[in-house]
């Protein structure tokens, strides 16, 4: 039995991440896609894997029309290695380039926005604590993009209880 731990919808498609390895009877690893209308679920199929004894797990999601940003628990996308972050075709499943890089120690994401020219990831995107990241729809870092680093998971909302801001992509 497996949960469903995150959803994004795009392209008529909604895909579907988390701990699970069917979907409605048909082998899916940790990533699904369902007919946005039916819920049906789609041949769309990209696999996830891990060499830990632990099941691999889809947490965070994003999607536009063209691509799907996977972060979760992970290590391995379609047999290629990714250490918990993916870009995958949202239209074949296929595997794309783009990740984040090989020096991170340990990247935990926790969020993903995405407009059409812009990445943010909030977690583990770089060493040193939790931040957030920008990058160009193929992962490339954006220059002169920083945000400071917090000790733990970061939140923002437009409550007078927590700290708030808006970015304009």
């Amino acid at each position: 039995i497996g949960r469903v731990l995150a959803i994004a919808a795009a392209g008529g498609r909604l895909f579907i991440g988390g701990s699970f390895n069917t979907a409605n009877g048909l082998p899916r690893q940790g990533l699904a896609a369902l007919d946005g209308v039916t819920g049906a679920v789609l041949a769309w199929h990209a696999r996830l894997t891990t060499t830990s004894p632990s099941a691999a797990a889809a947490f965070t999601l994003a999607a536009t029309a063209t691509r799907l940003y996977v972060a979760g628990f992970f290590d391995h996308v379609e047999g290629a290695a990714r250490n918990r972050f993916a870009v995958v075709d949202a239209s074949t499943a296929a595997l794309l380039l783009g990740e984040l890089s090989p020096t991170i120690i340990d990247p935990q994401i926790q969020g993903i926005e995405v407009t059409s020219t812009r990445v943010f990831l909030n977690g583990g995107c770089r060493n040193g604590g939790f931040v957030i990241c920008a990058y160009d729809p193929d992962m490339a870092p954006l220059t002169g993009w920083t945000f400071p680093p917090s000790t733990g998971p970061m939140a923002a909302s437009s409550t007078s209880d927590t700290a708030g801001f808006s970015l304009d992509a």
